[in-house]
């Protein structure tokens, strides 16, 4: 039996692309929506967030609000831990849009990893940020 928390990949087929998916939404409001398996999952707490060191987006160069920031994280944070193959984990912040894509987990060492994609949409110009995390033992995710 696997615990909720392992990331087991060959016992968790959300990984896998399919026909059905759709895109994960955190919306302006605060309030956050998922598709299928993201009902029940609570919101990435703030010590998986810290733990992304500013993730991909913090070195994008777009000037962010804290707030943006937040909900930038939150969802490579999303995108990392459950999203599947190529599914897009959006999110709307005060002028400024985002979409989070993460590829096929692989394997470092004992550490399961995944690299992903950030676009930012400001003012109708896209910026596009690549990069790399690798999950720890206690859930959180470091990037590379």
């Amino acid at each position: 039996m696997v615990r909720r928390n392992d990331f087991t990949l060959a016992r968790h087929d959300r990984f896998r692309s399919s026909p059905r998916r759709r895109a994960i939404r955190l919306h302006d409001d605060e309030e956050c929506r998922f598709a299928r398996d993201f009902s029940s999952k609570p919101s990435a707490s703030a010590a998986f967030i810290t733990a992304l060191q500013g993730g991909i987006v913090g070195r994008s160069g777009v000037s962010l609000t804290d707030s943006d920031k937040q909900r930038a994280l939150e969802a490579e944070y999303r995108a990392l831990e459950g999203a599947a193959v190529g599914q897009p984990v959006l999110w709307t912040g005060k002028d400024v849009t985002g979409k989070v894509v993460a590829a096929a987990p692989y394997q470092v060492g004992s550490q399961n990893c995944r690299q992903y994609t950030h676009t930012l949409t400001v003012d109708g110009k896209d910026t596009v940020a690549r990069g790399a995390a690798c999950r720890n033992d206690d859930g959180s995710w470091s990037p590379l």
